[in-house]
């Protein structure tokens, strides 16, 4: 375990920050001094810490700051499908138990400039976990090995981070169960369901009151028929005469 040369108070750091106001992001951070030495000190720090590191994740790590320094200023909006498998730069700077690196990914839904979508690892595949869910290799899917989706880590992310496009899950009783996991587990779906389910009942009981609205008037007019019919039988006929006319009319015009 590597050994922390320096230790940095970030609370400091953000409250020196904080006292530049307005120009907190316009100023240069180097030009302002505690936090230039305080960005000494990191690097420092991550230097040690990279010196210590496999050549696996030393690599990905070069690779993942490449790019984001290639990335910096574009704004990708591509639209990309539910179903999608892509291969997403997830960063080489995560916490623990997060999805790392280069890794294939699942569309789950598509916005502007960002997508949800849930990491895919063949070291999952088979393992019975809950919150994943596991497809067999096809050539559809792109993927060389039978992969487990991880859809409890579902995320949004920028498209910025979209490397390429591998191929897509077709089969629709997967795309459900993962649309079921969603709905059932994550709390976002659940105040959507809930949101839909209320606007469907109050719908509902608007319709009610229009259907009742409705019977009211035919009940209405029924009775408006009936007592002309008894009073006056000859104003009835005039009555749909009229209405019969200007039916021939709107038709003739239509």
């Amino acid at each position: 375990m590597v050994t922390v040369l320096f230790r940095i108070n970030k609370r400091d750091v953000k409250r020196e920050v904080d006292r530049l106001g307005a120009n907190k992001k316009t100023l240069k951070g180097l030009t302002v001094s505690p936090v230039a030495n305080a960005y000494k000190q990191a690097v420092w720090n991550l230097t040690d810490t990279l010196q210590d590191a496999d050549a696996y994740s030393l690599a990905q790590w070069l690779v993942h700051v490449e790019r984001w320094i290639d990335d910096r200023g574009k704004n990708i909006t591509a639209t990309y499908n539910r179903g999608e498998i892509l291969f997403v730069e997830f960063g080489a700077m995560n916490y623990g138990y997060e999805p790392s690196y280069e890794h294939p990914a699942i569309v789950l839904a598509n916005a502007f400039n960002t997508i949800l979508v849930a990491p895919c690892s063949s070291q999952t595949f088979g393992k019975g976990h809950r919150n994943v869910i596991d497809i067999t290799v096809t050539e559809a899917t792109g993927l060389t090995n039978n992969t487990g989706i991880g859809i409890g880590g579902a995320r949004w992310i920028s498209k910025n981070r979209v490397l390429n496009r591998a191929g897509k899950v077709t089969n629709p009783v997967i795309l459900d169960k993962l649309d079921e996991f969603l709905l059932n587990n994550l709390h976002f779906y659940q105040v959507v369901l809930a949101h839909h389910e209320n606007e469907v009942y109050n719908l509902n009981r608007e319709k009610k009151v229009v259907e009742d609205e409705l019977e009211t008037m035919k009940e209405l007019l029924i009775s408006v028929e009936d007592l002309i019919s008894r009073f006056s039988p000859e104003l009835l006929q005039q009555f749909k005469a009229i209405a019969a006319s200007a039916k021939e009319k709107s038709e003739k015009n239509n």
